[in-house]
């Protein structure tokens, strides 16, 4: 079946009875998907092949089965496939080979024979079965995420010597097309914070990070106004977190260490009227969910700087008046004598009476030419650019090279800064910047995969700088329009500023479900936004089964129908963000 039908993402249900691996899995229950998608070749008839496979999982093992019906076995060519979308771009091939005639059955990945693998395969009336275990072990990365996969079922048909027909559970096999994988605790995200709240929305942020300590990530999502955190790990696996974070109007939200416990720590802005409300949360200690260490009410003027690791502190600027707050005792507290007054200069020194003045000896003839002048030389204790990008991969366990990298003067000092896209890492660093011994990042709530340009351009007016973030931001379709994916084309821009990268402005700019499309014209000026509605592919006011909205929603300007009645939205900056004109 290859029409307008869209591919589900797969249910990877955690099994608790222990799976007997003889090639008949009749007993496995779970999400039994058809391969209803030929990715190669043709298919004659369901007769000739047709297929259903499943994916489970324990603490040990990744199990895959499949029913194949198939006019012929061609042992050691006939294969199942799982092909895995792991964070960070990665695809990990799994392909499970039948046996027969001599033949053994057999487990390879890209990297060659999967070791500890158990594969057994069975005839059946029309065609065959098999059943596999896969240690975790083997598969990149698993001894430190299990959470936010992709992935795709696959069976391969051989007749005679060569691959006649490849079916599948997806439309397509790289990584940006591949739907959701989903764990125990995402199912359960997806059945019960999700439902209950008709959420229905990509989440504004997903991230990856330890926050629970056990050395592995779990995955941090926000929905609307809802934090929602859940892992392997966490909660043995099965649950999930979710706090109400109490507004939608987000400004800012990371995760990072501020606690200093090697943990991640929950950054969150929020607007709160006028003001904005600045939020520490943490897992420090002992802690069942995240608690609290620190709030501060800012005004527009007021800043605030946020440490990182062991040690750090928060420093809070208002009037002026800057004041500092360590973490002690669970909470960040007050240091003792922090004030330090931004707007009172230090007292002066004593001056003493003026000496008498010397009488100057005739000055000497000057030179016929000026001396060459003195080279600089390199200070051996000054930054070292390279050992903070290492720092960063090291914090963050990232290997190879940027999918962006280029220079801009984006931050304070006046020299250019280093910009690097590493996953979905946005990273800032420069000999000028925070001293040139440190960096900062942000993680946008998008894919690796689905962020198509990053760069550098003067958006605010401000004399340095943006960074303008264009990708997609993918989500299911609600249950009521039927199976498929809507991809939602995003701009993002974000200021370097306070040693620290905050997003001010973000639109949707398109919208996409399957061939149907509609676009919006965005206008970046300096200091200014425009927007205003684009064309529509394959919709019209009667068939667009969204509603036109007039406000920012989750934080991004909604997207303008060319049927919507909104001619045109312009912002400007107010020196924090892009408000609407």
């Amino acid at each position: 079946m290859n029409g307008a039908a869209k591919p589900r993402g797969l249910k990877a249900v955690r099994t608790q009875e222990a799976i007997e691996i003889d090639g008949v899995p009749g007993e496995w229950i779970g999400d039994w998907r058809a391969l209803a998608f030929t990715v190669a070749g043709t298919q004659a008839s369901e007769a000739d092949l047709s297929a259903r496979a499943i994916v489970l999982y324990d603490a040990d093992n990744l199990y895959l089965a499949a029913d194949v019906r198939d006019d012929q076995l061609v042992a050691g060519g006939d294969a199942l496939e799982l092909v895995l979308g792991i964070p960070g771009g990665i695809v990990h091939r799994i392909r499970v080979i039948p046996g027969g005639k001599g033949k053994r059955a057999a487990a390879k990945s890209d990297a060659g024979p999967i070791a500890g693998a158990r594969v057994v395969e069975a005839p059946s009336p029309n065609g065959w079965s098999i059943e596999a275990a896969i240690p975790w072990k083997t598969i990149p990365r698993s001894d430190v995420v299990r959470v936010g996969y992709r992935g795709a079922l696959v069976v391969h048909d051989v007749d005679g010597a060569r691959e006649e027909t490849v079916l599948a559970s997806a439309d397509s096999l790289a990584y940006a097309s591949l739907p959701p994988l989903s764990t125990e605790p995402e199912l359960s995200l997806g059945a019960g914070l999700l439902r209950e709240k008709g959420l229905t929305a990509a989440p504004l942020y997903n991230l990856l990070a330890d926050v629970v300590g056990d050395k592995r990530l779990e995955r941090v999502l926000v929905y609307d106004r809802y934090l929602a955190i859940l892992g392997p790990g966490y909660r043995d696996g099965q649950q999930y977190f979710y706090r109400d974070l109490g507004t939608t109007e987000l400004v800012r939200f990371e995760v990072d260490d501020v606690t200093g416990d090697g943990r991640g720590d929950f950054i969150v802005r929020k607007r709160a009227g006028a003001a904005e409300l600045v939020e520490v949360l943490s897992y420090h200690g002992d802690s069942e969910t995240p608690e609290e260490v620190f709030s501060q009410s800012l005004a527009p003027r007021d800043t605030i700087r946020v440490g990182h690791g062991k040690g750090a502190k928060i420093a809070v600027t208002i009037d002026g008046t800057t004041k500092t707050f360590a973490f002690r005792d669970g909470k960040f507290a007050l240091d003792a004598g922090s004030d330090e007054s931004a707007s009172t200069p230090p007292p002066s020194l004593p001056v003493p009476a003026p000496a008498p003045a010397p009488i100057s000896p005739p000055p000497p003839p000057p030179p016929s030419s000026p001396p060459p002048p003195a080279k600089p030389k390199k200070d051996p204790n000054g930054p070292d650019t390279n050992a903070v990008y290492n720092l960063y991969k090291q914090k963050r366990g990232v290997t190879g090279k940027a999918r962006f990298d280029f220079q801009a003067d984006v931050a304070e000092d006046g020299a250019k800064e280093r910009v690097v896209v590493h996953g979905s890492d946005v990273v800032v660093f420069g000999p000028g910047f925070r001293g040139g011994r440190s960096f900062a990042a942000v993680t946008l709530g998008v894919d690796a995969a689905d962020i198509e340009d990053v760069s550098a351009k003067a958006v605010s007016g401000t004399g340095k700088s943006d960074i303008v973030v264009r990708a997609k931001m993918r989500a299911p379709l609600p249950d009521d329009l039927g199976p498929g994916e809507m991809v939602r084309a995003v701009v993002m821009v974000f200021a370097v500023r306070d040693s620290s990268i905050d997003r001010v402005f973000a639109a949707e700019v398109g919208r996409r479900v399957g061939d149907k499309h509609v676009e919006d014209k965005l206008t970046l000026g300096s200091g200014t936004i425009e927007i205003t509605p684009g064309r529509a592919t394959g919709y019209d006011e009667q068939s667009y089964p969204w509603k036109q909205k007039d406000a920012p929603d989750g934080g991004f300007e909604p997207l303008l129908l060319p049927w919507g009645g909104i001619a045109r939205v312009k912002l400007k900056f107010d020196g924090k963000e892009f408000v609407r004109a």
